[in-house]
């Protein structure tokens, strides 16, 4: 997303941290630690909207 020169960094930031809300983790090493916890079958569950 941020190497698109139409994307400013702001809206990349944004979006990331939606993300990171909605996962309930702090940071982005957080969510890899989560990501890498989770077996294929358990990635819906973290994309559900709560």
């Amino acid at each position: 997303m941020a190497a698109d020169p139409s994307i400013a960094p702001g809206t990349v930031w944004v979006h990331v941290h939606a993300i990171l809300q909605k996962l309930d983790v702090c940071d982005r090493t957080e969510a890899l630690i989560l990501l890498m916890s989770v077996d294929a079958k358990g990635l819906d569950y973290l994309w559900r909207w709560p």
